[in-house]
């Protein structure tokens, strides 16, 4: 009787642990299931928040540029005019003779618009 009672409380415990494997099982699929489906919306949000990314630090290196192109051409302005300058010091040091118009300065010539 106690061999018998013995089989059957194992038989028990077998039916008991597969139950519980098979539901763990199915309770990993679910969750893998909405794991992978979450984790696709947020690549996707990734990837779109980094081709943002990439195109407004293409923008910032065209103002950068722009920024640096309008230094330079300001630094030129300013050497045309110091030049422009010392060459009206140079003719005021040279003999009279028929006298000249001043040149226009370099941001105001004729069909050029002011920078």
């Amino acid at each position: 009787m106690a061999i018998l009672l013995s089989v059957t409380a194992f038989m028990i415990a077998l039916t008991a642990v597969w139950f519980s494997s098979h539901s763990m099982r199915k309770m990993d699929s679910h969750f893998n299931e909405f794991l992978k489906s979450n984790i696709n919306v947020v690549r996707v949000e990734i990837a779109n928040t980094a081709k943002a990314l990439e195109k407004l630090m293409h923008r910032v290196s065209k103002i950068e540029t722009n920024k640096t192109e309008e230094n330079a051409i300001r630094e030129i302005v300013k050497k045309l005019e110091a030049l422009q300058s010392d060459i009206l010091k140079i003719e005021d040091k040279l003999p009279k003779g028929p006298k000249r118009q001043k040149p226009p300065g370099p941001a105001h010539a004729e069909g050029q618009d002011r920078i």
